[in-house]
């Protein structure tokens, strides 16, 4: 059995003068020239440390250059800069496509410690409070409460590893130098976390307060009383209802959808009849960030980052093609006197409602709905 972790451990100070190693890496914001450095003076190889403390203060141009050839590169890179007498106290890093890292900075002034929280990215990935003041370094347990309740672990992980705890686990490193058991205690609440999900899902649901709703797929009626089964964003289901045969896929619309800023794409809908009363909607998504780039564009180093990573592991123009297919609504009942437009108003009021992707500007292909 593991040891207990002690929630109270407290350090003495966060600000007592450091050894040059750890200064030098306390200054050094990207993940991957971090972790080098540590490897590099636990060897004592000092003539890699002062050529890599070198390429640490590239240029703009160079560091971009450096994040083309893998993003991982970008970890850490946007973080703020440290204020004068600020420390970093902790960090977490991700292995998203840009290795995104996130921190708390502390700096004392006149006997009380300032906290704050920060990301690559503005601050916009925060979710609660990202500043707080206390008179002493706080305790393990209401640090990680300050740094988790402003920056959520577990949103990211469900967000990218819903159910999948291995992955999870494996996804994030969390490091502080004053707090030993951070990591530890960051891999304890995932685990906790992981394991409630399970036991609820383990919880069986019957009678009349059952929903329509599965796991798989959810049942709509829409306003003609014809029945729609349409795919929830985890559902492969409905491929199974794939037509075999050739049929006539007709554009239902086309263009860009958008949660957030992280979270956008291109998307199309098609609808094709299959038989007597049937009906099947596919959607096709693809990458809009290439769709201008030329070859010359990628020789000349001139992709921006979201470009960067919509080629990474590709050719341009493997990239470019590349595109996911699925079903997102089939109908077996439908009236008679439907036609390709009705049923196209139909499936795509139904799978935007129960979750699908709505299309927020139309790219101006046309197709049977006037959005």
């Amino acid at each position: 059995m593991s040891a207990k972790i002690d929630l109270g451990f407290q350090p003495d100070t966060y600000f007592r003068p450091q050894k040059l190693e750890r200064h030098l890496l306390s200054k050094v914001k990207g993940a991957v020239v971090r972790k080098r450095l540590q490897a590099l003076f636990a060897e004592g190889r000092h003539a890699e440390v002062h050529e890599l403390l070198t390429t640490e203060a590239l240029t703009a141009n160079d560091r971009k250059a450096l994040e083309a050839y893998h993003p991982m590169f970008m970890g850490g890179n946007y973080l703020p800069d440290t204020e004068d007498g600020e420390v970093e106290i902790a960090r977490i890093s991700i292995k998203s496509t840009t290795f995104d890292v996130t921190c708390v900075y502390a700096r004392p002034d006149e006997g009380v410690i300032h906290y704050r929280v920060v990301d690559e990215y503005g601050s916009e990935t925060l979710q609660g409070p990202g500043k707080a003041q206390t008179d002493k370094p706080m305790a393990l347990g209401e640090f990680a409460e300050f740094f988790l309740g402003a920056w959520s672990l577990i949103d990211v992980l469900e967000m990218n590893f819903e159910g999948d705890e291995e992955g999870a686990m494996d996804f994030f490193s969390a490091d502080s130098d004053f707090y030993p058991e951070f990591d530890r205690l960051c891999r304890q609440r995932v685990q906790a976390h992981f394991a409630a999900d399970e036991s609820e899902s383990d919880v069986e649901v019957d009678g009349p307060t059952g929903d329509a709703t599965d796991a798989l797929s959810t049942c709509g009626i829409n306003a003609d009383g014809v029945r729609i089964e349409t795919a929830d964003t985890m559902n492969a289901e409905l491929e199974g209802k794939r037509p075999n045969q050739p049929v006539d896929w007709q554009l239902v619309a086309s263009g860009v959808w958008s949660e957030d800023r992280y979270h956008s794409g291109h998307i199309a809908y098609f609808i094709a009849n299959t038989g007597p009363g049937e009906w099947v909607m596919e959607s096709v998504e693809r990458n809009a960030e290439l769709d201008d780039v030329t070859e010359e564009d990628v020789e000349e180093g001139r992709l921006n980052d979201d470009q960067i990573q919509a080629m990474w592991g590709m050719t341009l123009a493997e990239a470019q093609a590349s595109e996911h297919r699925r079903i997102v609504a089939t109908c077996s009942s439908a009236r008679a006197d439907w036609d390709s437009k009705s049923a196209a108003e139909a499936f795509y009021q139904a799978v935007c409602k129960s979750g699908g992707k709505a299309i927020d500007e139309p790219d101006g292909t046309g197709g049977l709905l006037d959005l």
